[in-house]
């Protein structure tokens, strides 16, 4: 009877006990769950803060001169100039472009004469060409009027001739009346027949000199001649002479305009060229923080040397690199949380690339060479590079390079 009663007291005592126990298991096992699912949660292997470099580089050979303030770590504004290289003494193409320079002012200082001398022919063979033209003109006149003249003169002869030639038509009626009687001798029959006859010749050539006499008035009327050695006359000829000449000079002077018209840009474009080439002015095209100066002030520098570099506060990103076992959680996009080592400052951003393949294989090259975190086994062999675009909220400061090359960390 105490046994039984000893062991239900013992039953009583180890359920009050789990009651007890079991808000601490509960706790303990959340613990634990909250800890599994903290450290299961995907988070970067290595992470650092990454900008856009410029490197400014020497557009021409020269001597290098930085803009008093330019030092490392300044601010540099948006055309801001940041340095100057004078060109005269150590610029090869600053000489060439000199004498260039001056030969084509040599070359256009000669057609510009060219042009000033074929203008000044033009103008003197327009003048003659307009008196040529003046005499022709009168000339014509004189000559219609001349040959006008001649025109009436021939038509009074015909009219003369005509009643000539009717006189003698009469005469041979009545001589060939009295031949018949009897009353006129042979001889004298004859002789009116041929003078009857004679008159009508004549007739017929007064009307052809009355015909070339229209002629050479028809002819006159447009600067011809007909019955002198030539077809044109003198101030004609001479005219269309000038004509001629005219048209030769003007195309000469056309085309002394366009050689000197290009002649002028080639010359405008050489000169510019040729003051960039002497004094050449850097100015920062965006504003950036001064990274590095890789020369100095007093340096002499060959072209595409370079000089400063520039960090680009506007254009800075994380890289992080993950396990590839946390590939599946990595989606485009995806918001992440971006920690700072050794500080409490946090933000946030989004997954912007994810690229596979870091250290195992270069892309395009047909050996690939392993990383040197992997080559000291810092890093896992297969990871994965993730670009994190970052929501910095006004924390990046040019006095601290916009952070550029901190580290930080990545999670999901």
């Amino acid at each position: 009877m105490r046994r039984e009663s000893w062991v239900a007291l013992h039953i009583d005592s180890a359920r009050a006990a789990w009651k007890r126990a079991l808000p601490v298991v509960a706790i303990i096992v959340a613990i634990l769950a909250v800890g599994w699912w903290w450290l299961k949660r995907p988070a970067s292997k290595q992470a650092f803060i990454n900008a856009t470099v410029i490197v400014v580089r020497a557009p021409i050979a020269g001597t290098l001169s930085f803009v008093p303030g330019v030092e490392v770590g300044n601010l540099a504004k948006a055309s801001q100039p940041v340095a100057t290289i004078a060109g005269d003494l150590s610029n090869p193409r600053a000489s060439e472009l000199r004498v260039l320079e001056q030969q084509l002012k040599v070359q256009s200082s000669d057609l510009a004469q060219r042009e000033r001398s074929l203008a000044l022919r033009i103008a003197d063979r327009q003048q003659q060409q307009d008196q040529y033209r003046s005499e022709s003109r009168s000339q014509q006149t004189l000559q219609a009027r001349y040959a006008g003249a001649q025109i009436a003169q021939a038509h009074a002869e015909l009219s003369r001739l005509d009643a000539m030639s009717a006189l003698s038509e009469a005469d041979m009626r009545r001589a060939t009346a009295l031949f018949e009687k009897g009353y006129l001798s042979r001889a004298g029959y004859d002789r009116s027949i041929a003078n009857a006859r004679v008159s009508v010749a004549q007739v017929q050539a007064q009307r052809a000199q009355v015909s070339q006499s229209e002629a050479t008035y028809a002819a006159a009327r447009v600067g011809l001649q007909l019955d002198g050695p030539r077809a044109l006359s003198e101030p004609e000829q001479r005219n269309r002479q000038l004509e001629l000449e005219l048209v030769d000079l003007r195309q000469q002077l056309q085309e002394t305009k366009a050689l000197g018209a290009s002649t002028n840009e080639e010359l405008a474009r050489v000169s510019a060229e040729y003051a960039r080439q002497r004094m050449a002015t850097l100015v920062a095209d965006r504003p950036s923080v001064v990274w590095s100066l890789d020369a100095q002030s007093g340096e002499a520098l060959t072209a595409g040397a370079p000089i400063m570099q520039l960090i680009d506060c506007n254009d800075v990103w994380v890289d992080a690199f993950f396990d590839e076992s946390d590939v599946r959680d990595l989606k485009v996009g995806a918001p992440v949380k971006v920690s700072l080592s050794h500080d409490a400052r946090h933000w946030t951003g989004v997954i912007e690339t994810v690229r596979s393949g870091s250290g195992r294989v270069t892309v395009g090259q047909y050996v690939a060479a392993p990383p040197p975190e992997i080559a000291r086994r810092q890093l896992p062999v297969k990871v994965v590079t993730v670009r994190v675009r970052v929501d910095w909220k006004r924390a990046l400061q040019p006095s601290q390079y916009c952070l550029a090359g901190r580290s930080v960390e990545v999670s999901i």
